[in-house]
């Protein structure tokens, strides 16, 4: 029947009466803003926790395909996006338009008392979005039932291997039908046969062994059961005596005939202290842990992990975040902030290497260098007229007048212009009285102080 198919008693309204009626299952989001994005994350990856990364791709894709959709939104567009980027910010046909273009798929929209209509974006996509538009402008998925049946099966089979395979707790069928139909399990008389239950109506069930199950009481040696003692198992004792082994919502969730929208019961269940929300303070989310709840003044004093600081808020400003809710963006953000601090360190790094390298090559030219001597007459070129200037230059009475004429005749060797030799004739004849008397003194000088002269001719 179709309403096995849904988790809750009580949940069905018109709306879902409607669907069933269509042969279509209504699957419902959490009323937190996310619940346009979520019904496609649903439908693209299976999974709602994807919500905020299917926000960012159509935040992304608005703003690369401006002139598609600037003209639809009244007022600054880059604000609208800046504020569609922010969680629990409501999205509508604008967005949802964009993420039909994005994943390439068209719309299917269904509303109460009214036939359902296709949105075609593009003659060559082939997929559906198929989605379900309330009154109260919220969001929700449309399956077909057939589909759900196919679902329940296999959340069925995976809470079992849990249960069964990985905790191995014993007779847990029998724990499923004993809270699901209380009235069937007490009114029904029960037949064994071996390891076999089996009830009027038809029903039978696989009792488990001692050997392939563990314990579920705090002391091991009360068991009878797995004690070798006696065949009632220490599962079918806490169901005797009105022992619940687990929540019911685990027991729909074990059941193949129900399906348990187990993101809405997560959703839907009051905040605790301790619990892992996200509050809201001046238009900016962070993460924080309740740390206790005044109910009289709807507020809590929650722990803010950005600021490492108690800070008391209203509930209203508080949302509680999934446990497995990706957080990409801040990985990317954490990862690009250390390659820009490892490629600082490296730059330093190298600068360093450079300036001793450099340090080193210095040290090593002026170590090379040889210590040149303020006097070289081997630097002299071997021309006559410069070593007429040389022999006259050492006759002079003072030395620096020696080291003034050696100079001098450098610049005329290494230029080898005319011009350059006039104020040295001209020096010469004016002193050439003075050059010949002390010619002799001045050449006994300069052999004590430079070693063997230069014989000039």
């Amino acid at each position: 029947m179709a309403y096995s198919l849904y988790c809750k008693t009580g949940r069905r309204d018109r709306d879902d009466i409607f669907l069933e009626s269509q042969s279509l299952y209504r699957k419902q989001m959490p009323r937190d803003g996310n619940d346009l994005f979520r019904a496609v994350a649903e439908q693209m990856y299976d999974s709602q926790t994807l919500h905020f990364e299917v926000r960012k791709e159509c935040v992304r894709f608005l703003t690369l395909k401006r002139r598609l959709f600037e003209k639809q939104i009244q007022g600054d567009f880059d604000k609208y996006t800046l504020r569609m980027s922010w969680p629990h910010t409501r999205g509508g046909m604008i967005e949802m338009r964009a993420m039909c273009l994005l994943y390439r798929r068209n719309l299917r929209i269904h509303e109460f008392n009214k036939p359902s209509v296709v949105i075609t974006y593009g003659k060559q996509f082939r997929q559906l979005f198929t989605i379900y538009y309330t009154s109260q402008h919220h969001f929700d998925v449309v399956y077909t039932n057939a589909y759900y049946k196919t679902a329940a099966a296999a959340q069925a089979i995976c809470y079992k291997l849990i249960f069964k395979q990985l905790l191995r707790m014993p007779d847990v069928d029998l724990a499923v039908q004993h809270m699901l139909f209380p009235g069937t399990y007490k009114k029904s008389s029960v037949i064994h046969f071996g390891d076999k239950l089996v009830f009027r109506n038809g029903h039978s069930l696989q009792l488990d062994k001692p050997q392939q199950t563990n314990c579920m009481l705090n002391n091991e040696m009360q068991c009878s059961f797995h004690n070798g003692h006696s065949s009632v198992s220490c599962m079918r004792k806490l169901l005797h005596g009105h022992c619940v082994p687990f929540s019911y919502q685990v027991a729909k969730s074990l059941h193949p005939q129900f399906y348990r929208n187990v993101e809405l019961d997560v959703y839907c269940d009051n905040l605790q202290v301790g619990d892992k929300c996200v509050v809201s303070i001046s238009k900016r989310f962070f993460d924080c842990y309740i740390q206790s709840i005044d109910l009289d003044s709807r507020s809590c004093f929650v722990y803010v992990v950005h600021w490492c600081q108690m800070v008391k808020v209203s509930l209203s400003k508080v949302r509680r975040s999934p446990l497995d809710e990706p957080q990409q963006w801040k990985q990317k953000q954490q990862h690009l902030e250390t390659q820009k601090e490892q490629q600082l360190q490296t730059q330093l790094q190298t600068q360093k290497q450079q300036h001793l390298e450099t340090q080193k090559q210095q040290q090593l030219q002026t170590q090379k260098q040889p210590q040149q001597s303020p006097f070289n007459f081997d630097a002299i070129s071997s021309n006559s007229e410069e070593k007429k200037l040389m022999s006259n230059c050492l006759g002079c009475v003072s030395w620096t007048q020696v080291l003034l004429f050696t100079k001098t005749a450098a610049q005329f060797s290494s230029r080898k212009h005319e011009q350059s030799m006039l104020p040295l004739k001209v020096h010469q004849q004016q002193h050439q009285g003075q050059l010949q008397q002390s010619s002799t003194s001045t050449f006994y000088y300069a052999t004590q102080h430079m070693g063997n002269p230069l014989k000039l001719s």
